[in-house]
């Protein structure tokens, strides 16, 4: 299967931070026919072993698997909505409101 289509299913995973069970799952689905130890530690993390030769040098690949977000709070009766951060959200990228210039 192309990288593409693999990124494209997987993102569409909903993962928001604190509730990243789907997209461990649905990692370990695509993961799962290489046959190596797959684990799952305290926290949520992934964790997958594959056997390698001795002496071969040691490779480790790091991803997050949740996304950021925001969560509605409140709409007004203008229609402005008042969100709350859900992860590390850089307000930078967000649109301008009146409360914030």
């Amino acid at each position: 299967m192309p990288t593409v289509e693999l990124i494209e299913r997987l993102v569409a995973v909903p993962g928001p931070s604190g509730f990243e069970g789907a997209v461990a799952r649905a990692i370990r689905r695509e993961i799962d026919p290489f046959g190596g130890a797959v684990s799952t530690d305290a926290i949520g993390n992934l964790v997958m072993r594959l056997p390698v030769k001795s002496g071969a040098p040691s490779l480790m690949i790091m991803a997050h698997m949740d996304e950021v977000g925001l969560l509605v709070k409140y709409v007004n009766p203008d229609g402005f909505v008042y969100c709350e951060a859900n992860g590390l959200v850089d307000e930078r990228t967000l649109l301008p409101t009146k409360d914030r210039g």
